[in-house]
């Protein structure tokens, strides 16, 4: 494995070609954005893996034993210790078939990563007709962000460098609308990438101002922007269980393209274990890996009482009594105040809720409740 200088990254052009739909490699690949490359020799890339700020991409020719195996050691013992250290949270890794399934396996052991499904969506501005008058949308200038008045431009700035490297890059290669309301930029739509005629959108919306039309001005500004600078493909990019981003995509014309198998994870080894435990519990059910991830965070005493609460119900549905007892005593510890006073929490949607539920949970009472009389 290689890690590339920046003046190698067009090398790795041919590599990439099966994942061109997504803008961030080429923007890293021309620098105009930042981003690492690696390789499996700097002369002749056969395969390739772009971590941008977009995502991770590998592609080009699986299965390069040495590539893989590197990668693995050079992810684990290094990206993403510095990942956590700089508080980033979560990653997603595109890959062109199925025939990366056992590169991605070597790559990413021991990170434990989910398979997830995500949509790509574009639109051709040169075709968006908008009669309307589009009130109050404001373009993004450096007067947003110098002795602003309004509370969250700091946020949106970390958010525009974290993308561009710089508010100058940002200015220099991008742009984008915002909704000002008060004191607070209370929506915003904004390049994620730009290179030729072709650009990747994001949109962000405060949660106090959902749905009331705000999103949908900055982002018909913004494609109206984009038609006037001769842009002619709009992509855009969400997970497909995100309903929000769906419907307003639809709704401002772009057509689904693409529906796109990934990976994704979180950089922090113990809160990547709960939300599997999650996955495994709710999502894509299977018992014996919920139980095994729950187990890694667990019973390292991270967690709190609805992961230990789903931890014992799990345990109790593969038939492991002790296990399930030893969870449930500590949710309880924790001041779980059992699943009826729970079920309406915060977190209510990821607690195991299957139809045994209340069966499951008066067991184990009965049990520690027998097990108390017999030590007392």
């Amino acid at each position: 494995m290689v890690e590339l200088e920046r003046t190698d990254y067009k090398k790795t052009t041919d590599p990439f070609s099966d994942l061109e739909y997504n803008l961030s490699i080429s923007s890293v690949i021309n620098l105009l954005q930042p981003g690492l490359i690696f390789a499996d020799n700097l002369d002749k890339p056969n395969c390739a893996f772009a971590i941008t700020p977009e995502g991770m991409y590998f592609s080009g020719k699986p299965d390069i034993t040495q590539f893989d195996t590197t990668m693995n050691r050079y992810l684990k013992n290094d990206y993403f210790v510095k990942a956590v250290s700089k508080e980033l949270v979560d990653y997603v890794l595109f890959y062109p078939s199925e025939s990366f399934e056992d590169s991605i396996t070597t790559i990413f052991n021991g990170l434990y990563p989910r398979k997830l499904k995500r949509y790509y969506y574009c639109l051709n501005p040169q075709n968006y007709s908008c009669d309307e008058v589009i009130n109050n949308v404001r373009l993004f200038d450096k007067d947003t962000f110098q002795n602003s008045s309004f509370e969250n431009s700091n946020e949106i700035q970390c958010l525009l460098e974290k993308n561009w490297g710089s508010l100058d890059n940002f200015f220099n290669h991008g742009f984008g609308y915002y909704y000002p309301i008060a004191n607070n930029i209370v929506s915003w739509c904004i390049a994620d990438c730009v290179v030729g005629d072709k650009c990747e959108i994001g949109v962000e919306t405060l949660e106090d101002y959902r749905r009331q039309g705000f999103s949908m001005a900055a982002i018909k500004a913004t494609i109206l922007l984009c038609k006037n600078r001769n842009i002619r493909n709009i992509g855009w990019h969400c997970w497909n269980d995100n309903v929000a981003s769906v419907t307003i995509a639809e709704k401002a014309g772009f057509k689904r393209e693409r529906e796109i198998t990934v990976y994704s994870g979180w950089y922090d080894e113990l809160p990547n274990c709960l939300i599997n435990g999650n996955h495994y519990l709710k999502y894509d059910k299977n018992y014996s890996k919920s139980a095994f991830f729950y187990s890694l965070a667990l019973d390292k005493n991270f967690g709190w009482n609805w992961h230990y609460f789903n931890a014992a119900c799990v345990n109790w549905k593969l038939g492991k009594v002790e296990t399930a007892k030893k969870y449930y005593a500590k949710a309880l510890e924790m001041e779980w105040e059992g699943f009826q006073n729970e079920n309406n929490c915060e977190y209510s949607a990821y607690l195991y809720n299957e139809d045994d539920v209340n069966d499951i949970e008066q067991k184990l009472i009965n049990i520690a409740s027998l097990s108390s009389s017999i030590t007392s």
